[in-house]
């Protein structure tokens, strides 16, 4: 092997060293949705994952930092499987903005993450929505192979969620991988249903 094909074997190795390590240090975090009522305790809840190629290590012992409507509200701890629990009360009913951060004194980074807190008003009765094969013209394995733009309602399903929601409390549950949180969230948007939280499976 002459100099110069030693050099590019070189540059190639260092290359990949460069992209595991950067790839070591990145995380995946995930804040859920949970719902309570007023005056009642809820269990705020946060994961962090690795990002490693395709795999999603969970990362244990990392500070989370937790904030409603950008207020800091507490910090936690993650156990053994990445999840990080904070326990708060809502006094008042209402949608709010549940936001977590990964600590600046940790070695790994990950964008700040938002989720619902949704505390129902009790004389309000509740209604459980599936997404797909519900509101969704799809599987929830279908689903995972298409872009939102393809993924189309069944027919008048925002409207009658949305006439729905003036007498109901609506939560959503999927069978779809929390890794699809963000997926939703943009598909409800798009074509207006209501806000409101949704629960999703975690593999």
């Amino acid at each position: 092997m002459n100099r110069r094909n030693i050099l590019i074997v070189i540059f190639i190795l260092c290359s990949f060293n460069h992209i595991f390590s950067e790839t070591q240090k990145s995380a995946k975090l995930v804040a859920y949705d949970s719902i309570t009522v007023p005056g009642g305790k809820v269990i705020l809840t946060a994961k962090i994952e690795k990002k490693i190629l395709f795999l999603r290590p969970d990362i244990k012992g990392e500070k989370l930092l937790f904030y409603i409507d950008n207020k800091n509200i507490g910090e936690s701890v993650t156990d053994n499987d990445g999840f990080a629990y904070l326990p708060c009360r809502i006094s008042k009913s209402g949608m709010f903005e549940l936001t977590v951060k990964v600590s600046t004194a940790s070695e790994f980074f990950s964008d700040t993450v938002s989720a619902k807190i949704f505390c129902s008003d009790k004389n309000k009765p509740t209604v459980i929505v599936d997404i797909d094969r519900t509101i969704a013209d799809i599987s929830w394995l279908g689903y995972m192979l298409k872009s939102n733009n393809k993924v189309k309602p069944l027919k008048n399903a925002p409207d009658v969620l949305q006439k729905l929601s003036k007498s109901y409390n609506l939560i959503f549950v999927t069978k779809r991988e929390d890794v699809f949180i963000q997926k939703t969230e943009d598909w409800l948007k798009m074509y207006k249903f209501p806000d409101a939280p949704v629960f999703f499976w975690d593999w």
